[in-house]
């Protein structure tokens, strides 16, 4: 078994669309200059300050090995956090 913060769980469930934490992150976003923002459920904006998003790929390639991901699996996190990028207005 794998452990991890509650923080990182909420993150791990929100990319992947889980129910892990209460309350439940429902949505993240990456800043234009890197940070990671997050909405929780039955909030309207995005009030949570969860990190720098380069601190967040770096943990899921490090909990990789650990938590017997592959390849794809791997790819597919990350593909999920470039998906949260904002674009600047």
């Amino acid at each position: 078994m794998v452990e991890i913060s509650p923080h990182f769980q909420a993150i791990l469930g929100c990319l992947l669309d889980e129910d892990w934490t209460t309350p439940r992150l429902v949505e993240v976003l990456i800043t234009p200059d890197g940070h990671l923002l997050g909405r929780c459920e039955d909030e309207e904006s995005f009030r949570v300050f969860l990190g720098a998003a380069e601190d967040l790929v770096r943990n899921l390639h490090g909990v990789a090995p650990v938590a017997g991901l592959d390849g794809d699996e791997i790819g597919y996190l990350v593909a999920k956090v470039a998906e949260t990028k904002r674009q600047p207005r």
